[in-house]
């Protein structure tokens, strides 16, 4: 037997350790949404497991100690569906050891699934599990799906029941890539309309503060400190109207409904759990679930029943569809499948008339908004449900998710001082502030409002009652006014339904509203929307009057001469109405532009009326002309209007047996000089790194009968598509008729990290007198185009090891680079031997070791060397 301390001889590789620099939030990890990449930061708090079947509390709890970076393993904090467990992490531990261990326990027997938890503009944490859904072009693509299925090993599971061209899958064991990579490189292949991973969502709820004793939204009489007698939602007189109708049924899509609640029960129609927690149970709460209750109060508690509140709508229905539910740890859990199985449900199976949404966060998915069109397009068997979300809470500047959406009306929150709800609003609730931007529509009551909570132990308090706050209170309100709409008049459309609730906005505040473009209803403000929701107004104009005033009606069809109109050609519009109110009708008549999305353009002219009697018409009608408003090719919509003096709002004129809404078209002559693209716009490089140089390459062609004088440019835009700066213009360009040619625009990128966009833009001085850029015509290629703008990527190189022991004997030893850069590798010792010396990326390098024929230990060195990193 060889001696003890010959064995132990050994020789001592040292390897130089450099510092890792740390993940670049927002810059690894990333999904495709409806509006192109979005982005994420890696949370260092949390990572989701998912158990295997056969693998015990006594395991996984040795398992967690194992890992020094999990904090304890905890049985109860296993979700009942999805069955997967929040492992939370220890304090200080950082990205490389989080992506470190999900690698490590991806591999680990017993566990199934290991994904990070992700942060979606820094407040919304997410996950993903083995779910995704994908959206077929065509139906016939189904074929090019199971290929797809066949060739990375993916389960199909089902085929949507709401939207056929849409299916939900799953990876397998056998499938080469995590739900997020693979869906991201399904999305690059541009073969199907989307694919998106099924997100799991977390949000975490706040705490509510003790009782308040009053409704001050229903009637303000100054109740509160601070607040303004009056400044309420009128309520009370639109209740000597309707206080809704039974036949209006509102569905609360949120944590569950308490069917059995005092102030509920009698307006309680049916429901049901989507979370697949606790199904057959009609959608009623979970043990730690409050918060679609309380929604639930606000929107149609029961009125006159001798005991609590009275709800908005509290002659209507309620539906309760279960979407999420609450842990014992305070997070609401919900899926994408969940969210948008829940909308098809209320206005499919529920038959909901209202849909009402007090929840958002996380990124846009397509799966949600096609159940939104769902809910607008088949709801109410074809005249679309209206669709309200919340705005949110975080005092942000853009609306969250889905209320976002266009298609749903997003609600943010008043005070009862007439302001917006923010940080240092007139209530003293300094913890929260309504989100604002260009997507918000309304706003509605959201502070101090007192409201139904579950009974008994489950409850925020001890009372079955409490005080309730937030867009999450504001958006049930505004759908009780919106069921109050739909039961004075259940013919309307979902569109006219929002009209109306929109046009009948009270403009609170002395903000400064305006007419802007994309807001065509009437005039608008980036903090309070439309104005605050009138319950009284909406009914009148829902039924069709409008106090003080007459009702117009048409009374012949209406005339646009010439039509269809050439470009830049004056045209006139001609119609008729008659006074079909009660009262003499006093105020403006008027005509009104919308582009091909009814977006309100410009007003072609108005008529001051002083008198015009009920059932009384003008003898030679009225017409309409504006000399100045010369339009492009496109198609456009007119629209007669009329406005009463004192009125914020502009209402349309009743069709009566005529269509109010007329198209028309705008047909340039083909002679004209005209340009498209000719190519995709080309951006070299995208995403592009600030202040570096980028170079922007796009083709035209001269579509036109003569030659093209003009300038050209490329430009940035921001997210709304507002100009911000020129990249580079060329000036003096003649392109002749038929003819194509390419341009190169260059410049550094002067912009800070974000989302923009690039546009391409031409201006001609021929019919030019307003010195106006134009959009280049997209021909068949976009126009604008995204580009990401990033920080520069810190410089990464690491080791995994600092030091390697051999034997006396030497031998082959390995250790790895983790790297983004260019690297090199060196030694300084003969009988030392390396596989590779330079490379770039990651790599694993075996060093090979002589055997050392001295009795002294030896030692060498390896050094690692890459850009600025030794």
């Amino acid at each position: 037997m060889k001696n003890l301390k010959k064995l132990l001889r050994s020789t001592g590789l040292l390897l130089l350790l450099v510092c890792y620099s740390g993940l670049l939030p927002g810059q690894r990890y990333f999904s495709y949404i409806p509006e192109g990449k979005a982005y994420y930061e890696l949370s260092t708090e949390k990572i989701l497991l998912r158990f295997a079947p056969n693998f015990t509390d006594g395991a996984r709890t040795l398992l967690f100690r194992q890992h020094k970076m999990l904090k304890p393993y905890q049985a109860d904090l296993v979700l009942d569906t999805p069955k997967v467990y929040f492992a939370e992490l220890q304090a200080k531990t950082s990205f490389a050891q989080v992506e470190k261990l999900i690698r490590t326990l991806r591999s680990t027997p017993g566990i199934a699934l290991a994904s990070p938890f992700l942060r979606y503009q820094g407040q919304t944490e997410i996950s993903f599990t083995e779910s995704f859904q994908i959206g077929l072009k065509n139906s016939a693509d189904l074929s090019l799906l199971r290929k797809y299925a066949e060739r990375y090993h993916l389960e199909i599971v089902a085929q949507d029941k709401y939207t056929p061209t849409i299916y939900h899958l799953k990876v397998t064991d056998q499938t080469p890539l995590n739900t997020l990579d693979l869906t991201n490189q399904l999305s690059e292949s541009k073969d199907f309309t989307f694919v998106e991973p099924d997100f799991l969502m977390l949000n975490l709820q706040r705490s509510n503060d003790p009782l308040f004793e009053a409704q001050w939204a229903l009637s303000n009489t100054g109740q509160f400190e601070g607040s303004i007698s009056g400044e309420d939602i009128d309520v009370e007189r639109a209740w000597q109207i309707t206080r809704g109708s039974k036949n209006i049924n509102i569905a609360i899509i949120d944590d569950g409904v308490q069917s059995d609640h005092p102030d509920l029960q009698s307006n309680f129609l049916h429901g049901t759990d989507i979370t697949g927690q606790a199904p057959g149970t009609g959608g009623y709460p979970g043990q730690f679930d409050g918060h679609g209750t309380a929604c639930a109060g606000l929107a149609a508690a029961t009125a006159n029943n001798g005991t609590g509140i009275a709800g908005i709508a509290n002659g209507c229905t309620i539906t309760s569809v279960r979407i999420s539910y609450k842990t014992a740890a305070g997070n609401s859990v919900y899926q994408n499948s969940w969210s948008a199985e829940g909308i098809n449900s209320a206005w499919s199976e529920g038959q909901a008339d209202v849909l009402s949404n007090s929840w958002g966060g996380g990124p846009p998915s397509s799966l949600v908004n096609s159940a939104i069109r769902n809910a607008l397009q088949q709801g109410r068997n074809g005249k679309g449900s209206p669709v309200l979300f919340a705005a949110g809470n975080e005092g942000n500047n853009y609306v969250s998710y889905p209320a976002a959406n266009p298609d749903c009306i997003a609600v943010g929150a008043s005070t009862f001082c007439a302001r917006r709800k923010s940080y240092n609003s007139c209530d003293g609730e300094d913890w929260w502030s309504s989100n604002v931007g260009n997507d918000l529509d309304i706003v509605a009551p959201g502070v101090a409002a007192i409201t139904t909570d579950r009974t008994g132990q489950y409850g925020y308090t001890n009372s079955d009652y409490y005080y309730f706050g937030g867009t999450s209170a504001a958006c049930p309100i505004a759908a009780g006014v919106m069921a109050l709409v739909l039961s004075v008049n259940p013919d309307l459309t979902a569109q006219d339904a929002r009209y109306i609730l929109e046009a009948s906005c009270e403009k609170i505040g002395n903000y400064n509203y305006s007419n802007i473009s994309g807001h065509p209803v009437s005039a608008w403000n980036v903090e309070m929307g439309y104005g605050r929701v009138n319950a009284y107004r909406a009914i009148q104009m829902a039924a069709g009057v409008e106090e003080g005033m007459g009702e117009l009606t048409l009374i012949d069809p209406v005339e646009i001469t010439p039509d269809p109109i050439a470009c830049g050609e004056e045209f006139s519009v001609y119609f008729n109405v008659y006074n079909s109110g009660t009262s003499t009708f006093s105020g403006a008549i008027g005509a009104l532009l919308l582009d091909e999305d009814r977006k309100v353009l410009n007003l072609i002219g108005e008529f001051s009326e002083d008198g015009l009697e009920p059932d009384y018409y003008y003898v030679n009608g009225l017409e309409f002309t504006n000399p100045d408003l010369l339009l492009d090719e496109g198609e456009y919509y007119v629209a007669p209007v009329f406005a009463t003096p004192g009125s914020e709002s502009i209402f349309p004129v009743s069709p009566g047996e005529y269509e109010n809404l007329i198209p028309v078209s705008v047909v340039c002559p083909t002679d004209l000089p005209k340009l498209v693209l000719a190519s995709p716009i080309q951006i070299n490089p995208n995403p592009a790194v600030s202040g570096q140089t980028i170079e922007v390459v796009y083709t035209v062609r001269n579509t036109g009968s003569t030659t093209w004088k003009g300038d050209l440019s490329a430009d940035w835009l921001n997210q709304d598509e507002q100009f911000l700066k020129t990249v580079e213009e060329k000036y003096d360009i003649s392109i002749c008729a038929g003819c194509e040619r390419t341009f190169t625009f260059s410049n550094s990128v002067a912009l800070e990290p974000g989302y923009y966009y690039l546009a391409a833009y031409f201006y001609s001085p021929e019919n030019n007198e307003e010195d106006f850029w134009y959009y280049i015509e997209n021909g068949y290629y976009e126009n604008p185009v995204p580009l990401d703008i990033i920080k520069e990527e810190e410089e990464e190189l690491s080791l995994n090891k600092s030091v390697l022991n051999f034997s006396e004997n030497g031998g082959n030893q390995s250790f790895s680079i983790t790297s983004n850069l260019n690297w090199s590798a060196s030694d300084d010792r003969s009988w030392i031997k390396l596989s590779a010396t330079s490379g770039s990326g990651n790599k694993t390098i075996t060093v090979t070791c002589d055997p050392n024929p001295e009795t002294q230990t030896r030692s060498g060195k390896v050094t690692v060397t890459g850009g600025a990193i030794v």
